[in-house]
């Protein structure tokens, strides 16, 4: 019976120094988790149960245990060699079956996944087509060493605008330009923004800001590759008939002139577009012909206007000489032409054009001669009219003239003959918005008769009213001042709003031909009220202060990065980022009860009990630390100490067997 406990201790011995090898040789192993060797007594008890003088039978090994304790995370060479920060295991696809393993030496294989030196694949959460990580599982893999180009959709640009800039000195912005007739001196400031075609192709995005009068009021033209992309202006609506009580004519969603429009709280910041709020027309109460409280002229002819007889939107109205028609002149219709040419030869620097009927524009009191019209005898809208009225009456040559001005197809003007109260055949001029016609001559064309100019109807020539003048403010919420030693000079009624108003900044949407083959049309949606850094109107030097835009060129591979969640990262070399999926841990309620199969992994059993699944940093698992790898957790000091304990234990066994020899030789030599 002694020599069979002895032979156990020395059994339990081995086994312990089996153990402690074992610990020893994977000292070095990354992920390798060092085992324990437990044993227990055996003591020999019969049906009745043991007595309480027996002896033990020796001793036997109950278990080896792994211990899961933390090892130290030591740099490595790449960043797919991972390591766990805290609690939890590596998921690996071994031939359909799920392994478990903390040691994170990961490469790419030659179908791109990501796997271990046994070309066991790690499993993650995927990620879907626009790259947003999914609750779907499978091996990880980085197949897309290149990504295909991609067309810019939006673009967010956020810059200051100094709130000292006065009015562009060049004049009104050059709608239309392209690189041949890039517009100079019209606009404040311009920023670029490069952007990409379907194809990857490159283009150049130019915004353009240019002060308006209005209050905190900017406008934003856009050009790409130096061409005018701005949408066309939309013609304004006929604003029909107005009255005091409700002043806005024109409906909520009625198509209101470009170019796009920002406008700024009193603190500068950036008013974003309300689509319940859109800009609205604000047009003229009636004035009745015998009202002679509105006339303009009380008598005669109306007299040159000094400085500060006229200001429009803090701008003086000063007029010219008799030879320019600018100068009033006897007639009081010819007056108020020369007060309308006079504004609109300045609207670069208020803004307001005046025309002297809101729809039509008539000549009247036509001496059509065969004359022949040179540059500057009659100018439409800056078109010239040249040419000679052909016919052998008056009625004829008017509808000639007619003809001609058509012929000089003047954008949105029309031109048409008419019978006036006197039985004459006279030319007139209409428009979508009667408030973009202007005409100008030099007076020395005996073609035609410039002075009187029908301003109601045919019956109320010299009955000119002040709410005639009719004052496209575009947009402005800004007031017409009027000052000067005699009003009634050039006066406006007070208080009336007329023109374009908004409180809300456009919505700015354009579209372009990219060409080469390029989808088209490109649609761009450009944002100036971005959260982090809108546009703002402060008293600072102009600032740019953020610019994002989505699309990308072709590019290749630059690296791959994995967070602490265990987000996969690619990056390429055009600056695109894209999410290729989610490190996916294990974890269970039973750790130890895992079974070893070897090449530092392990297999669920009964005892471990099913593997609960998560993200790095969710619940109760660690983080993932890239670059690194999480070194064996064998302490060498302890298992050296070890090795000495089981050693003595094997040869005090060892011992044992020899007294029990000893004595069992000394029963024999009795006989």
């Amino acid at each position: 019976m002694a020599l069979n406990t002895a032979l156990s201790g020395l059994q339990a011995a081995s086994n312990q120094l089996s153990v402690l090898g074992n610990n020893i040789a994977n000292a070095s192993t990354p992920g390798f988790k060092s085992q324990r060797a437990e044993f227990r007594d055996v003591v020999a008890a019969g049906a009745l149960g043991a007595s309480a003088n027996i002896i033990g039978s020796g001793v036997q090994l109950a278990a080896v245990t792994q211990e899961f304790t933390q090892g130290n995370i030591l740099q490595a060479d790449t960043n797919l060699d991972l390591a766990i920060n805290g609690s939890g295991f590596f998921i690996l696809d071994s031939n359909g079956s799920r392994l478990y393993s903390r040691s994170g030496g990961f490469s790419v294989d030659n179908n791109g996944n990501i796997s271990n030196s046994q070309q066991q694949q790690l499993i993650g959460f995927l990620s879907d087509q626009n790259n947003n990580i999914t609750s779907a599982q499978g091996p990880l893999q980085i197949q897309n060493t290149t990504v295909n180009p991609s067309a810019t959709e939006n673009a967010t640009i956020g810059v200051n605008l100094d709130v000292n800039e006065t009015l562009p000195t060049g004049g009104l912005f050059a709608t239309g330009f392209t690189a041949a007739n890039f517009p100079k001196g019209t606009f404040n400031k311009s920023t670029d923004v490069q952007i990409y075609d379907s194809l990857g192709k490159e283009h150049m995005m130019t915004l353009f800001f240019v002060k308006a009068p209005a209050l905190r009021t900017w406008n934003v033209y856009v050009g790409i590759d130096n061409n005018d992309v701005t949408p066309t202006a939309a013609p304004v609506p006929n604003p029909g008939t107005a009255n005091a009580s409700n002043p806005s004519i024109y409906p909520s969603n009625a198509p209101l002139a470009k170019p796009f429009t920002i406008v700024f709280n009193d603190d500068g910041s950036f008013i974003p577009n309300n689509t319940a709020s859109p800009p609205k027309f604000y047009g003229y109460p009636p004035v009745t012909s015998t009202d002679n409280s509105t006339v303009l002229v009380q008598a005669g002819s109306l007299p040159t206007l000094a400085n500060q007889d006229l200001t429009i939107n803090g701008v003086q109205i000063s007029m010219g000489t008799p030879s320019d028609n600018i100068s009033p002149v006897a007639d009081r219709a010819g007056s108020m032409i020369s007060i309308c040419a006079a504004i609109n030869a300045q609207t670069s620097a208020h803004n307001v054009r005046a025309s002297v009927n809101p729809n039509v524009f008539q000549f009247t009191a036509g001496n059509y001669t065969t004359d022949a019209l040179t540059a500057g005898n009659l100018s439409i809208n800056g078109v010239n009219i040249v040419g000679s009225p052909q016919g052998a009456s008056a009625t004829l040559r008017a509808a000639s003239l007619a003809t001609m001005i058509n012929n000089a197809s003047i954008p949105e003007i029309t031109a048409s003959t008419y019978v006036d109260g006197n039985g004459v055949t006279q030319v007139q001029l209409t428009a979508q918005d009667g408030r973009n016609i202007q005409v100008s001559t030099n007076g020395t064309a005996t073609s035609l008769t410039f002075g009187n100019v029908d301003l109601t109807d045919l019956n109320t020539h010299n009955l000119v009213k002040r709410s005639q003048l009719s004052l496209t403010i575009t947009p402005s919420t800004q007031a017409i001042t009027i000052g000067g030693n005699n009003p009634n000079n050039a006066s406006l009624l007070p208080g009336t709003r007329s023109g374009i108003f908004q409180d809300n900044s456009d919505a700015m949407t354009i579209s372009f031909n990219p060409g080469s083959g390029a989808t088209s049309p490109q649609i761009i949606n450009i944002n100036l009220g971005g959260t982090s850094n809108p546009c703002t109107l402060l008293s600072s030097p102009y600032a740019i202060k953020a610019i994002n835009q989505d699309g990308y060129q072709c590019g290749n591979l630059n690296n791959v990065q994995v967070s602490p969640k265990g987000i996969i990262t690619a990056n390429y070399d055009n600056g695109v980022s894209q999410q290729l999926g989610q490190v996916a841990l294990a974890n269970f309620s039973n750790p130890t009860g895992l079974q070893a199969v070897g090449e530092t992994s392990w297999i669920a059993t009964y005892a471990s009990g099913v593997a609960l699944l998560g993200a790095p940093n969710t619940s109760n698992l660690g983080t993932i630390v890239s670059g690194a790898l999480e070194d064996s957790n064998v302490q060498l000091t302890d298992e050296l100490v070890g090795l000495i304990t089981a050693q003595r234990n094997f040869q005090a066994s060892a011992q044992s067997i020899r007294t029990e020899d000893a004595i069992t030789q000394t029963i024999i030599n009795i006989r």
